[in-house]
């Protein structure tokens, strides 16, 4: 019931798949806040739905591929 009285609650329960446990989880890890991340790609990355980049000086690649 506090997830749902959030000011995001509705945005969050309108993305697909995600429902109130889940939701209230999201804002749990994020402080309840989505102000640290500057930009939606960032918080793409943090959600680990963006490929995340792994390379080092020889080897060039993606660390995670979303499904």
């Amino acid at each position: 019931e506090r997830f749902r009285a959030h000011e995001l609650a509705e945005i969050i329960e309108s993305l697909p798949g995600i429902g109130a446990v889940l939701g209230a989880k999201f804002l749990a890890a994020v402080d309840g806040s989505l102000d640290a991340f500057a930009t939606p790609d960032r918080l793409a990355a943090f959600a680990g739905v963006t490929p995340a980049p792994r390379d080092s000086g020889k080897i060039s690649g993606n660390l995670h591929r979303p499904q």
